[in-house]
């Protein structure tokens, strides 16, 4: 019981807001993808090539940073809860 109790106070509304984020940018990305598809000849006939290359990489960058947080923050909870209820047991017994 401790454990599901210490879980859900601290770690369900930041793996939510997280996750939400996460979805955000990925949804941001996938967009500037079908930009891309739906203006290639644009792109191409005013040689922006290059900007658009820039601005999906940032919109990647930032969805794998997001991720990378997302993951770290994810761990740490586990090793934390995990240290915790080893403590807590510990001392029961």
């Amino acid at each position: 019981m401790v454990p599901f109790l210490l879980t859900r106070s601290l770690n369900f509304q930041g793996l939510v807001n997280l996750n939400f984020l996460q979805e955000k940018k990925e949804a941001d990305f996938r967009y500037g993808l079908v930009r891309v598809r739906e203006n290639a000849e644009s792109i191409a006939f005013y040689s922006g090539e290059e900007s658009e290359m820039q601005l999906l990489l940032q919109r990647f960058k930032s969805a794998f940073e997001n991720l990378t947080v997302r993951y770290f923050f994810f761990i740490f909870t586990i090793f934390t809860l995990n240290y915790f209820c080893t403590l807590c047991y510990q001392y029961l017994y």
